[in-house]
């Protein structure tokens, strides 16, 4: 008798061979996995990997080694240039935030070369080296010099008579020349910092195809971790360094007092370093202002100097200006002046007086005169007469203005100033003119305003002289030519006020606002008096400083 175990065993091993058919007829059989030779590589062979990850090695070692020293050289060059703006420039944006992006700089780049893959971390040098070093060589200063441009061009031409606006543009333009050995290498590493970075990154894309097999995370040395380490630390510490003084000379520094308008703020020295003062002895109820001097309260480092409302009837004590050897302009507005013995500083190249008694010419504008001396304006004395040995004396005097001296003639002696570009006889009583064909070849402009003119010197406009003919009783002026017009209408020749614009009414004519103020002087930096008046809106605020009422 068959139990149903034996049948069991007879019928599971059927049923369990038909599911394996039906399943290998489901999936096609896979063909066996090809056999695994394993090769074994020859000793020259494996030599030779061995050589290529070395040299790799060493080619990424190089590298840092190379960025590291040229990245601490160029950061020690950056920082100099920041001490050095710290002690010219007064304008402490520009100077705060080209010392922020060194510090940057600073900080930042030690870290790229803590990169293992050589291709990102060359990318990357590259990328940031052209930016911060074209943007402290290049890019910082040449958008400071277009602020600075566009607001004189667009926004007020007249800036360059504002004494703050043009100290900090001195200022700023001397960082660019070469004042010493350490500022002629400073300023070269600079550069050449940028040309080769800029050359690096123009490579960059090459390098990357040529260098893929590169990019591999190698080992690093235990030397090469110490040195980058090493270089973090010391560029971060100047970095930190830096910013702490930079944070001290700022908030911790002597203020300064109230008649110093611009002043630097070196990096170490925290006392007061003014570069422009603005003496006004009615405001600060003083008559003498040589106290105020003092190289103890202000420095030596002053640019510009003006007093106003001071008495000065023998002029400046010439012992109280000798301390201040980088001093350019002095000028002196509504002052008792009838003399001044002199000398004047050897580095002073503007000379300003304004409202004065003088009636001759002074003796520190005539003898031992600075070499450097291109400018001179007197404006409202009594002066009536300049002998011919003045203009002698002033032979190298490029701009010269004699405003409303009661000059009844020409000076011939002017005839003598081989370097005379600008002239300005404004508010005189001058009727005749020297010969054209005698005039200055270097003027340029000329400033005739005011007088007793009765024709024009066209072969001189003709010939590029820039002529202001306002307030003139020019006669023959109703019949010009076609190419006397065009420099009527372009304003080469300012006929303003005279009979010419009161009888064809030109458009590009301008009109005065009262009795000798032209539509130039007004709102000009120079307080003119005859335009302080209600009609012509108190000069545009050009008097506002002086404590009139």
């Amino acid at each position: 008798m068959i139990s149903l175990m034996h049948v069991g065993a007879l019928v599971v091993p059927k049923l369990c061979h038909r599911k394996s058919a039906a399943t290998s007829l489901s999936k096609p059989p896979q063909p066996p996995p090809p056999a695994v030779t394993v090769r074994r590589l020859s000793s020259k062979t494996q030599s030779r990997i061995i050589v290529r990850r070395l040299s790799k090695r060493a080619a990424t070692d190089w590298f840092d080694h190379v960025f590291i020293v040229f990245n601490f050289i160029v950061i020690l060059c950056q920082g100099r240039q920041v001490y050095e703006m710290l002690s010219t420039m007064v304008d402490p944006t520009k100077v705060v935030s080209y010392a922020v992006i060194v510090i940057l700089y600073s900080v930042l780049s030690p870290c790229l070369i803590f990169i293992n893959n050589i291709q990102t971390k060359y990318t990357l040098v590259c990328y940031v080296d052209a930016l911060f070093s074209f943007t402290l060589s290049c890019g910082h200063p040449m958008f400071s010099v277009a602020i600075q441009g566009l607001e004189l061009i667009l926004i007020n031409p007249n800036l360059v008579r504002d004494n703050r606006w043009t100290t900090e543009t001195l200022l700023f333009a001397r960082l660019f020349g070469i004042t010493s050995p350490v500022d002629f290498f400073v300023k070269h590493v600079m550069h050449l910092s940028t040309y080769f970075t800029i050359c690096r990154l123009a490579n960059t894309s090459h390098s990357a195809d040529s260098n893929k097999d590169q990019s591999s995370v190698l080992q690093r040395s235990q030397q090469n971790r110490v040195m980058r380490r090493l270089n973090l630390g010391v560029s971060s510490g100047l970095g930190v360094v830096c910013a702490i003084l930079l944070g001290r000379c700022l908030l911790y520094r002597e203020p300064c007092p109230s008649y110093c308008v611009s002043n630097m703020q070196p990096l170490v020295d925290l006392g007061c370093h003014c570069a422009y003062a603005n003496i006004n002895c009615h405001t600060l109820g003083i008559d003498d202002p040589t106290p105020l001097l003092d190289p103890r309260i202000i420095g030596t480092r002053l640019v510009y100097v003006q007093f106003s409302r001071c008495d000065l009837e023998n002029g400046l004590n010439a012992t109280s200006v000798v301390p201040f050897q980088q001093l350019t302009k002095i000028q002196v507005i509504f002052s008792n002046m009838s003399s001044w013995t002199g000398p004047l500083p050897a580095s002073v190249n503007n000379i300003l007086v304004q409202y004065s008694r003088l009636e001759t010419i002074p003796h520190a504008l005539l003898y031992d005169i600075p070499p450097e001396l291109v400018t001179i304006l007197i404006d409202a004395a009594p002066l009536k007469t300049i002998p011919d040995n003045v203009f002698n004396a002033w032979s190298f005097v490029q701009r010269l203005q004699l405003l409303n001296v009661s000059l009844t003639t020409f000076p011939n002696g002017i005839l003598s100033m081989p370097h005379l570009t600008e002239l300005n006889l404004r508010g005189n009583n001058i009727t005749s003119m020297f010969p054209e064909s005698a005039w200055p070849s270097p003027l340029t402009i000329a400033g005739l305003a005011g007088n007793g003119l009765k024709s024009v010197p066209w072969t001189a406009a003709k010939r590029g002289v820039n002529i202001d003919l306002s307030g003139n009783p020019i006669e023959d002026t109703t019949t010009l030519d076609a190419a006397e017009l065009k420099l009527v209408h372009r304003r080469s020749v300012i006929l303003d006020d005279t009979p010419y614009c009161n009888v064809t009414q030109d458009t590009t004519c301008k009109y005065k606002c009262a009795p000798s103020c032209f539509a130039f002087m007004v709102g000009d930096y120079f307080c003119d008096l005859a335009c302080f008046t209600p009609a012509c809106g108190f000069d545009k605020g050009d008097c506002d400083g002086f404590g009139f009422s």
